[in-house]
């Protein structure tokens, strides 16, 4: 009984144990199977990884060598599916051959489902070339030169608030020279000095002519009258005579007819005006008597007639000249100056709002000299600033004040209602709209009245002049012959012309124009976006000033004309020079990225200068690797020129590089001899001799600055000649430094720090700084396609890659019955485990 409980008992335990035991050799298995897939992710996505390395591994050597620069040359989508397969394929160990691994063991029993490479973000987006290029240069960039070129830059930031202030002193200077011009045509119409005026304010009745011709006028009128009292005595006169004609021919009709008709008394007849003709004798004698005595009156009547006609003719003229007179009184004599005095009016207008302008001006430049010059101990800074004070409290003594303005104003108004009132009393009296007058009816009676004397009485002549220098002794203006010499000197060739479009390459083909931009990948993508490039939200041109020349770099001799007062040549100059000082200002982190670009240029990429002059000696230009650049086989010689401007031809390229160094050093040199009281004496004395008679004291500080910049440009042509030549030249000369002759004794002077030199790459370096960089990456981007196309054809920076993007699929075997428990989407269709991975890579 016992021993059949216990039997019993036993079974129990083994069935539970059974239970028990397969449990946990299910759940082992289970445990397992999760740590081989676990471990399996991480294998794979390291193998990934590294098979992604190995593509990357095939980057093209010319970029690599020549521009460090890592890309993957142009591949067939396929041939890197095949070669990241093969990697992929070794890293995880996944038999390429049963009899290689028939003894041994896999656990995992990998196998490769499905790849796709995509190769991504390539050399024609300027954000992964700059990552690249900074990258590069973070080891490369000679920290001496950058600390020396940093010093420069201080230097150009002095000088850039120093051109700034020029900049606004020469527009004051501008708004002088047009209120001179203004001074000088309202004293012409005031005086009507010269020829270019007729009518004048103060001309009306100039030596008494308005009255004189008031009095001619009424003169001619009572002679007028004079005329027309003797044509009425001799119209009376000739009424008599008519009618003693009329009655001798009634008598004589009488006589005839009493001859014929009376028989017995022929010697007593009466005559029909009753009078007793016996005494005439006979009836023949009676008629030849009347006959003559007829004749004897028509003589003397037609000589009254022709009496009359010449008095009608007389009339006639004087009516004539009357109505020219009047003529002349109302416009010639008045009229007219009423459009003289409203012209003056408003040229005193314009100079009282020049003056409020300059006024204006001159105070905001004086805002300016305090906030950026105050606290200056350089003594170059103190003497500018010193020297454009004293001349902006010269040129406020010539702005016409106000309460003077005012007076003149209401003395031309005064002036203008005189003439006005004088025009309206004449139209009155001689008919509104008759211009001429043309009969006696029409001409006021006794001339015109005496009171308009007591009107034009109250016309005030207005006393204006301005101030006029002294003429200086003759000298030569050293303008001349300036845009000359700068066409000559710019257009002298340093090497021969290269275009790209003439070689057959479209620009369309170039990075710049042809950008082929990465796109934006799905949002399951969002967990590998740690290790794109640029995505760090850092743009290219983000918070990089640039500066730019207003006027035409290809025709810089063009804008250069020295003679007009209203050019903005040396506006243009000045502000390029100071927006470059703006920049050399800036913050300090965009300064060092845009100076290792910089740096990145001019080591990889050859200049016009191949070779500079150090205390003697010619020092060629060599690349970042310490090769000579002249070795290098290259599209462009200038190729830093092409980076500044961007034309197809070096020709060009050249040209406006050469125009830019001659405006820096233009406005420069300028600065320099303003600031010298020698020089600046000089040029004001040439300025008073070379001005125009008329040119006032307003007018002479901008041909001073014109005569200034003539000298300027002359050390400029010298300066550009020596950088061409690799010399240096100080970057702000001081009086030992000045070259040009202008005619002064030669004086010893301090000169400028060594360290302040610049030479032709230091100008580049600067120039460089102007650009944008999306500007600069563009055409570094041109220039490495141009040169590695030399050598390989259909060579296209948009087709090196730096980036893969690759969608991975291996599948893993089971040991166990984990199978039932994973979701059908990571499943095989034999029903092997499967691992996606997504794997970004790149330089």
């Amino acid at each position: 009984m016992c021993y059949q409980k216990k039997n019993e008992t036993s079974g129990q335990i083994s069935i539970f144990a059974a239970v028990i035991l397969m449990a946990v050799l299910i759940l082992s298995g289970l445990l397992v199977d999760i740590s081989r897939i676990n471990a399996g992710r991480t294998i794979v996505k390291r193998a990934a990884d590294a098979a992604a390395g190995s593509i990357l591994a095939e980057y093209g050597s010319k970029l690599k060598e020549g521009y460090g620069i890592f890309a993957i040359p142009m591949t067939d989508a396929e041939e890197l599916e095949d070669q990241f397969e093969e990697a992929l394929a070794c890293n995880l160990s996944i038999p390429c051959g049963e009899e290689i691994y028939e003894d041994s063991t896999d656990l995992f029993g990998f196998r490769i489902e499905k790849v796709t490479v995509m190769p991504i973000y390539n050399l024609s987006e300027n954000s992964v070339v700059k990552k690249q290029i900074l990258e590069y240069m973070k080891y490369r960039a000679p920290a001496e030169l950058v600390e020396g070129f940093m010093e420069k830059l201080l230097a150009v930031k002095d000088v850039g608030k120093m051109s700034e202030a020029y900049k606004q002193k020469v527009g004051i200077d501008k708004l002088f020279g047009s209120m001179d011009k203004s001074q000088q045509k309202l004293k012409k119409k005031l005086d009507g000095l010269g020829n270019s005026v007729e009518k004048f304010v103060n001309g009306f009745n100039l030596n008494g002519s308005w009255e004189q011709a008031y009095h001619s006028f009424n003169a001619k009128t009572a002679n007028l009258e004079d005329l027309k009292g003797s044509l009425g005595l001799l119209d009376s006169s000739i009424d008599d005579l008519e009618r003693q004609i009329s009655g001798l021919k009634s008598e004589a009709a009488d006589s005839k007819r009493k001859s014929n008709g009376a028989s017995g008394d022929e010697n007593v007849s009466t005559g029909s005006n009753g009078a007793d003709n016996s005494e005439r004798g006979d009836s023949s004698d009676v008629q030849g008597e009347i006959d003559d005595e007829i004749s004897e009156i028509k003589s003397r009547l037609n000589e009254l007639r022709d009496e009359r006609s010449d008095l009608e003719d007389a009339c006639s003229v004087v009516r004539n000249e009357l109505g020219q007179m009047w003529n002349e009184i109302r416009y010639s004599l008045t009229g007219d100056y009423v459009k003289a005095n409203e012209d003056a009016v408003g040229e005193i207008n314009k100079i009282v709002e020049k003056g409020k302008k300059a006024q204006e001006s001159i105070g905001k430049l004086e805002g300016f000299l305090k906030d950026n010059f105050e606290g200056e101990e350089g003594t170059l800074s103190k003497d500018f600033k010193g020297q454009l004070l004293s001349e902006l409290d010269s040129l406020k003594e010539l702005v016409l004040d106000g309460q003077r303005a005012e007076k003149m104003i209401k003395d031309v108004g005064v002036n203008s209602g005189i003439l006005n009132e004088v025009s309206q009393r004449m139209d009155s009296i001689g008919g509104t709209g008759s211009p001429l007058i043309a009969s006696a009816n029409n001409l006021p009676p006794g001339g015109l009245p005496s009171d308009l004397l007591d009107t034009i009485a109250g016309y005030v002549n207005i006393s204006y002049d301005y101030s006029k220098p002294d003429k200086g002794n003759e000298k030569d203006d050293p303008r001349k012959g300036k845009v000359e010499a700068v066409k000559k000197f710019i257009a002298e060739e340093i090497f021969g012309d290269v275009n790209y479009e003439t070689a057959g390459i479209e620009k369309n083909d170039l990075p710049s124009s042809a950008k082929v931009v990465t796109g934006s990948f799905d949002y399951e993508d969002e967990a590998f976006n740690d290790n794109k490039p640029g995505d760090d939200g850092d743009s290219p041109d983000e918070g990089v000033q640039h500066a730019q020349y207003s006027g035409d770099l290809e025709h810089v001799d063009e804008d250069m004309d020295l003679y007009d007062e209203e050019g903005m040549f040396q506006e243009n100059a000045l502000g390029f020079i100071s927006a470059i000082g703006d920049i050399a200002a800036g913050e300090a982190i965009a300064l060092r990225d845009s100076i290792y670009l910089n740096e990145y240029i001019m080591g990889s990429f050859k200049n016009s200068v191949p070779a500079l002059q150090r205390e003697g000696e010619s020092i060629k230009d060599v690349n970042l690797h310490g090769s000579e650049k002249e070795s290098m086989d290259t599209f462009y010689n200038s190729e830093v020129e092409y980076i500044l401007h961007g034309q197809s031809s070096q020709k060009l390229n050249e040209i406006m590089t050469k125009g830019e160094l001659l405006l820096v050093r233009f406005g420069l040199n300028t600065l320099h001899v303003y600031t010298d009281a020698k020089k600046k004496t000089m040029a004001t004395s040439i300025a008073t001799t070379v001005a125009g008679w008329w040119t006032g004291g307003a007018g002479i500080p901008i041909i001073t600055n014109l005569v200034l910049c003539g000298w300027g440009m002359g050390e400029a042509l010298i300066d550009v000649k020596d950088l061409m030549e690799g010399k240096s030249v100080p970057i702000y000369k001081m009086k030992g430094d000045w070259r040009l002759d202008i005619g002064l004794a030669a004086e010893a002077g301090p000169k400028t720090d060594r360290h302040l030199y610049f030479d032709y790459h230091d100008y580049l370096r600067l120039f460089l700084l102007t650009l944008r960089e999306n500007t600069k990456l563009d055409r570094v981007e041109d220039l490495i396609q141009l040169n590695i196309g030399k050598s390989k054809s259909g060579f296209r920076m948009s087709q090196s890659h730096t980036y893969v993007r690759i969608e991975a699929e291996v599948s893993m075997k089971y040991l166990f019955i984990t199978r039932p428990f994973i979701r059908k989407e990571l499943k095989t269709g034999d029903g092997r485990y499967i691992y996606k991975v997504l794997v970004y890579e790149g330089y």
